[in-house]
């Protein structure tokens, strides 16, 4: 444990102009970090093995409802969000909001799919309550990084510990509840990686290749193959920003391709039927030709109505895995607002790596923009929630940048982060 609080080395000195209310606003969005993420693994987790009934449902959803009104009391007190202008990206990521909300709404009043409708609602919801997170959470703060650390270090070793014939909690989901619950794997890589994200960038350098190295275990036994895919773009995004020479960054990609083979040799003898290792054979992978078939669906719809779409025009479940998704539900001008948001999200942030290729506020908007945009392109609905963690890291960043000193005396040190090894 020790070994991993150490890792994150002090940042400069809090100017003094940091007040009890900025304090507050950093507490509020740190619980409100843990309460939506490390606490949806642990739920979910103690659910399956019979700790506890699932007396939350999923969790997520109860989770943003606690949340929220924490979450608004530290908006009130943010210094970095005072008198500062939107950029493009947030601006966009504003109107996606208001058209997904506006076709929601309209669909709930016109009678579309009700189930879809209250779905997608209930996304709304917690969408605000994670942007609002990942804008206000201090992630570079030493009280954050321990806990998260910490909590992160928990979750590593429930994965681990807790797996049977190759998967994540396989023996206690079978008889927990009497087949009630069913444990959301790709909900749980979604938390397991925005841990992740804000965790890996202020380790030293040998603690991030150990999280690597447990983190292609942790994954594999999870399941969830978009995310195990897309941790791997993660870790490379994480170590070019990183890596003190060019060198360096050649030498960590062998020593990742070298703990990856060999865990790919001792995991493939013994689970070959695992769904991971599905995708070396794409063309007879039963949820690769489904998704196929899926997305002839979404074309077809989009072809009939090109400009506005038809909304809720599928079963639940039954959509396009990826960005298309978007121009099914919400027409044209839906689609070209949620690629406008991703594409300035990750041209402006290219822009910026000379300068501040470094800094782990940086790294950490970087890697999440980089992995949100590829699973958008080839995996993910528009539901998906690293959306939002993305979008609210995005702004933190800019914010963080274009805050005055006067108003905000700690920004840089806030964006620094402390540790660039």
């Amino acid at each position: 444990m020790s070994s991993i609080a150490s890792a994150t080395s002090a940042p400069a000195p809090m100017a003094t102009g940091y007040s009890r209310r900025e304090q507050r606003s950093d507490t509020l969005a740190m619980l409100s970090f843990v309460l939506l993420f490390p606490a949806f693994f642990y739920y979910q987790s103690a659910v399956a093995v019979g700790f506890v009934s699932n007396f939350l449902g999923g969790y997520f959803t109860a989770g943003a409802a606690v949340t929220l009104p924490l979450l608004l009391a530290a908006l009130s007190s943010a210094p970095y969000l005072r008198k500062i202008s939107s950029s493009a990206p947030t601006t966009l990521f504003a109107a996606f909001m208001v058209i997904f909300g506006g076709y929601v709404v309209v669909g709930g009043l016109t009678g579309a799919n009700p189930e879809i409708t209250s779905t997608y609602f209930a996304y709304l919801f917690k969408f605000t309550a994670i942007f609002l997170t990942a804008t206000l959470v201090n992630g570079q703060s030493p009280s954050f990084q321990r806990l998260c650390q910490l909590l992160f270090l928990g979750v590593v070793v429930t994965a681990l510990t807790t797996a049977a014939d190759g998967k994540f909690l396989a023996a206690a989901i079978t008889s927990a509840l009497g087949g009630d619950f069913f444990l959301d794997y790709q909900g749980l890589a979604y938390a397991y990686i925005v841990m992740l994200i804000f965790a890996a960038p202020s380790l030293k350098y040998m603690l991030r290749l150990c999280l690597y190295a447990a983190s292609v275990v942790a994954l594999f036994l999870i399941g969830a193959r978009s995310e195990f895919a897309g941790f791997i773009v993660i870790a490379l995004v994480i170590e070019f920003c990183k890596a003190r020479s060019r060198p360096r960054f050649v030498l960590t990609l062998g020593i990742m391709a070298g703990v990856a083979a060999l865990a790919f040799v001792q995991l493939a003898d013994t689970f070959a039927d695992h769904r991971i290792f599905a995708l070396l054979e794409v063309d007879a992978d039963q949820s690769v030709i489904e998704r196929n078939d899926l997305q002839e669906d979404a074309v077809a719809t989009i072809e009939q109505n090109p400009i506005f779409g038809k909304y809720a025009s599928y079963e639940q479940g039954h959509y396009a895995h990826n960005i298309l998704s978007a121009w099914v539900d919400f027409g044209l001008l839906g689609f070209l607002i949620l690629a406008g948001f991703l594409a300035t999200m990750l041209g402006t942030q290219l822009r910026m790596f000379r300068t501040h290729a470094r800094h782990d506020l940086y790294v950490q908007s970087l890697a999440c923009t980089v992995f949100t945009v590829l699973l958008m392109l080839v995996a993910k609905h528009y539901t998906y929630q690293m959306i939002p963690v993305a979008a609210g890291l995005a702004y933190r960043l800019h914010c963080k940048l274009r805050a005055p000193r006067a108003d905000n005396p700690s920004a840089e040190a806030g964006l620094r982060g402390s540790n660039p090894s």
